[in-house]
């Protein structure tokens, strides 16, 4: 088995893991209990895989400079070099150690998707601001939000329907991951189809559905460690290569 195998064969076993793990999570009577078991398995998972740098925690609000605050958020990439204010009843974390801001859903409806679009509204009007040090990377402005759900009836048209409704071409969602199903990435211009040496045509849609079976979760791992990073040196020589691996 080469190495293209292995690595194929080892996320798309991550994804089953995680939903059976989601599966047994309902056991539980308490509805918190069932929440936490919930987030803690993405947190689970991003910890095991994620920098040093960065750890995935469970959620509370977000503030900046300004003393503006989000809403509750579900789960944080946090940059460990950052201080946070954790207490007994809720974490508070600066807005400039957020790397990402997941709202987790274990049954993504029309209703659930609309109550995180507001969640992340709140996140998205943060202000970040750079320490003015020599950074490798780019410094990111905006922390990177989105949704992850276990699973949902809803069809890609009707979620496009709906996050139209909500937010229309404002840059609130940057992904919807549904374990197994959906990856949907909001366009940021950089994606092209066509064969590597041949004229690539860009993709113009505002969102855009990679639909990789049990692999979504591989593909969404290495954006979120693309975005957090910030290591994109040159258009040939960063994670995106291993993000447009073809198994």
């Amino acid at each position: 088995m080469d190495v293209k195998q292995k690595l194929k064969g080892y996320f798309e076993g991550e994804a089953d893991v995680m939903q059976l793990r989601f599966e047994h999570s309902s056991t539980t009577s308490h509805p918190t209990d069932v929440g936490n078991n919930r987030e803690d398995i993405l947190i689970d998972f991003f910890n095991r895989h994620l920098p040093h740098k960065f750890k995935a925690v469970r959620g509370g609000k977000i503030f900046d400079s300004n003393g503006n605050a989000s809403k509750q958020v579900d789960v944080v990439i946090y940059d460990n070099n950052i201080p946070r204010l954790a207490s007994y009843q809720q974490t508070l974390y600066l807005a400039e150690g957020v790397a990402t801001a997941i709202e987790m859903k274990p049954n993504l409806t029309r209703d659930e998707l609309i109550k995180a679009i507001n969640n992340l509204k709140s996140i998205k009007s943060l202000e970040k601001r750079s320490g003015g040090t020599i950074m490798i990377g780019d410094f990111k402005k905006e922390i990177y939000c989105g949704i992850f759900s276990f699973g949902t009836s809803l069809s890609f048209k009707a979620i496009l329907e709906i996050i139209n409704e909500q937010v229309k071409d404002a840059r609130i969602i940057d992904f919807i991951v549904v374990n197994n199903k959906y990856l949907i990435l909001r366009n940021n211009g950089e994606w092209k189809i066509g064969a590597r040496g041949v004229a690539e045509q860009v993709l113009v849609e505002d969102y855009l559905n990679f639909d990789d079976g049990k692999m979504i979760l591989y593909k969404f791992f290495m954006l979120v460690c693309r975005e957090i990073t910030g290591l994109k040196l040159s258009d040939n020589n960063g994670l995106e290569n291993y993000i447009n691996i073809r198994f």
